[in-house]
């Protein structure tokens, strides 16, 4: 792969990596369901030790289909599949010079 190519490629793994970190992706304990249907629906869970809330679908207790996920000051919106991130979405992080959006 040409260097320029993973330079293009590295900003969007970091974000990935960096949102894994902050239980971005993949099923997570410690959610609680708060509202609707979190096992085979639209619902509302939300982690206290993790300072995190999604709202979206769910398939099989898992994030599914469309969603938000906030994470203290990041968030990701967009597609979800057997729990994680995937297909078309936008990553917002917080920086030491603000906002930065990652569009995938």
């Amino acid at each position: 792969m040409p260097l320029a190519s993973f330079r293009s490629l590295a900003p969007r793994f970091l974000g990935v990596v960096l949102a894994c970190f902050l239980g971005l992706c993949g099923a997570q304990p410690g959610f609680e369901c708060i509202k609707g249907d979190c096992q085979n629906g639209q619902g509302v869970s939300y982690s206290n030790s993790q300072r995190a809330k999604y709202g979206g679908g769910w398939k099989r207790g898992k994030r599914h289909g469309y969603g938000i996920l906030y994470a203290g000051q990041d968030s990701y919106e967009g597609e979800w599949a057997n729990g994680e991130m995937s297909g078309l979405g936008i990553l917002k992080q917080k920086t030491p010079k603000g906002h930065e959006e990652q569009t995938g």
